[in-house]
């Protein structure tokens, strides 16, 4: 039993790490393109 609690446990962890990288990811990604904008439209 607490072995399947622990899979469960890192399963979550490795979800959570994933979601939070992708969000990163795309946020730095708009980040870019808005700078890319900012330069284009100059």
């Amino acid at each position: 039993m607490a072995h399947l609690m622990t899979v469960q446990l890192l399963l979550l962890v490795m979800w959570m790490a994933e979601c939070a990288q992708s969000r990163a990811t795309r946020a730095r990604t708009e980040l870019l393109n808005v700078c890319m904008d900012a330069k284009h439209h100059k």
